[in-house]
């Protein structure tokens, strides 16, 4: 996830915040265009690149916000979720998903990854019996196993129907858009919207961004603790917003906030304040 956060780094610099370009749909059609291929070759650069990590048995889900105006792109690959909550002038509170999530379940999923030669079905043991999620298997076999229909990465599961294309979701926020919570599974496995609105809320009408990102992970912890007898990696990205016209210029770095947490439990606070995005727990 490293490599990907720091190729998405290096590569999307396209994005420009000028309302008339925001607001053009070409623009957005050509930036979606760009987002799709510049995933397609980091894919592709896995494969063809000497690096120090397996990637035949391993891969990631991505994210991707681009914040331009008040105009969102998101795009997805795989279960990490991204949702935007909103409040009116009555005070009330609402939240919308900006990620399709790929899950072999999902029918349309399925059926690829069927046509490609592949299994959909949960594990089972050497009696078996079923348990857990469905996942991805290649035909007779007990690999890849993947509980996500899309990654980038993950080569076994290429020739069975996992592919690393994105969706992509185009959203306008406006003056009741208030957050964005972005997240692996590890935190939307146990967190469900509407607790981590509650949860988020309280801190964002103190403009406590810090202490909303260190509840939501320990939070997270707490419930794998109590409930699973492993954990799974956890990563949050927690941004305020206070009115579209703000994103702009340097007002904008003091809407994000970033943490990095390595393997340890208590939350604690590896990087400095002032630089976004990422929290995360491995």
């Amino acid at each position: 996830s490293k490599y990907i956060s720091d190729y998405y780094t290096n590569e999307f610099n396209f994005i420009q915040y000028n309302s008339s370009l925001s607001k053009n749909k070409i623009f957005l059609e050509r930036n979606q265009k760009i987002i799709r291929e510049s995933i397609k070759e980091l894919d592709t650069e896995l494969t063809t690149t000497k690096i120090n990590f397996d990637i035949l048995h391993s891969g990631s889900t991505s994210v991707l916000l681009f914040l331009v105006e008040e105009t969102l792109i998101c795009s997805n690959i795989g279960d990490s979720q991204c949702y935007l909550f909103n409040c009116s002038n009555e005070d009330l509170w609402t939240f919308e998903s900006l990620a399709k999530i790929h899950k072999p379940s999902n029918e349309e999923e399925k059926k690829r990854i069927i046509e490609s030669g592949g299994e959909v079905h949960p594990y089972f043991d050497e009696d078996g019996i079923y348990d857990g999620p469905d996942r991805v298997y290649a035909k007779n076999q007990n690999y890849p196993g993947l509980s996500l229909s899309r990654s980038i990465g993950d080569l076994d599961g290429k020739d069975v129907g996992v592919i690393s294309d994105p969706d992509i979701i185009v959203k306008k926020i406006d003056d009741n858009s208030k957050f964005i919570v972005l997240g692996s599974d590890g935190l939307f496995d146990v967190i469900k919207p509407y607790d981590i609105s509650r949860i988020v809320r309280s801190h964002f009408n103190k403009g406590d961004i810090d202490g909303a990102c260190k509840r939501l992970l320990n939070k997270a912890i707490q419930i794998w603790k109590k409930n699973k007898e492993e954990r799974d990696d956890i990563t949050i990205i927690v941004i305020f917003l206070s009115k579209p016209n703000i994103l702009l210029g340097e007002e904008k770095n003091n809407l994000l906030n970033k943490i990095n947490v390595d393997d340890n439990e208590d939350g604690r606070n590896n990087s400095s304040n002032q630089n976004p995005l990422v929290l995360r727990l491995d």
